[in-house]
């Protein structure tokens, strides 16, 4: 190599450490943030009991499984209608957290279910409200489940985990909030 290209190359190199050097002072910025106090929020309150023929019951959620999700704020609801048909609804619920976000497929497929179908599914609110949510089915020895669900953060409602990830990226650097 001649010397101009010698040069060229430890200028570039330089230049490379330095970015790997900002981007790791940035991640340890982040990380060593305390973290924000959680607020006890009671989303059983918020959710309503009885929705039309369907008759709702919270069941519990033991402390081991509250420890794993890293949240108190979890709910687990059955809905029974008139003809007997159930369904179960799921909220888990982080005000600040750093947990390792991941999709349900990952929790229900690690139980032993096997993933069938996946789309995505528009849920209409009203004539001019509506959007997306995913759409899974899964089966396993227990029987059949179909599974709707969305993300929420802040202002961002999605049915994409990566412009979750973004905004929750983007949120915690901006405003040091999930």
């Amino acid at each position: 190599m001649t010397k101009i290209t010698m040069q060229k190359f430890q200028k570039g190199y330089i230049i490379l450490i330095g970015i790997f050097v900002f981007f790791a002072g940035i991640i340890l910025w982040v990380q060593s943030r305390p973290y924000i106090e959680k607020t006890n929020v009671n989303i059983s309150a918020k959710i309503p009991l009885n929705v039309g023929d369907w008759k709702g019951e919270d069941l519990s959620v033991d402390d081991e499984t509250k420890n794993i999700l890293e949240t108190e704020e979890v709910l687990i609801r059955r809905y029974i209608n008139s003809k007997e048909e159930k369904v179960f609804l799921s909220i888990v619920y982080y005000k600040d957290s750093r947990v390792a976000l991941h999709l349900p497929e990952s929790c229900l497929t690690g139980q032993g279910s096997r993933l069938i179908e996946r789309k995505s599914e528009r849920i209409e609110i009203d004539a001019h409200q509506n959007f997306l949510v995913n759409q899974i089915i899964t089966t396993s020895p227990r029987g059949n489940q179909l599974v709707l669900y969305y993300f929420k953060a802040g202002n961002l409602q999605t049915n994409s985990y990566m412009a979750l990830r973004w905004q929750m990226m983007k949120n915690k650097l901006m405003l040091g909030t999930l």
